[in-house]
């Protein structure tokens, strides 16, 4: 997780396609990975059916990056939670 968020934290924040896929892939990978510390199957497969990049990207294609400075902290304190 720690190693997600700092990649998210050096993501440029323009409004470059590019960018904003890196954004969604590794916000996702992020919170993919919480979803799979729970060791179940069901909830893993239940989170992935939820299509998360394409919501996201539909709720957020044009804007760029939405707060990166705000995400990347709020998965800092998801991570000292779980710790």
């Amino acid at each position: 997780l720690r190693a997600i968020n700092a990649r998210i934290s050096r993501l440029s924040t323009g409004k470059k396609f590019r960018q904003y896929v890196d954004f969604l892939q590794l916000n996702d990978r992020f919170h993919m990975a919480i979803v799979a510390l729970a060791g179940n199957r069901l909830i893993t497969e239940a989170y992935r059916s939820l299509g998360y990049g394409p919501q996201f990207a539909r709720h957020s294609h044009g804007r760029g990056i939405p707060d990166l400075e705000e995400n990347v902290a709020e998965h800092e304190a998801i991570i000292a939670a779980l710790e």
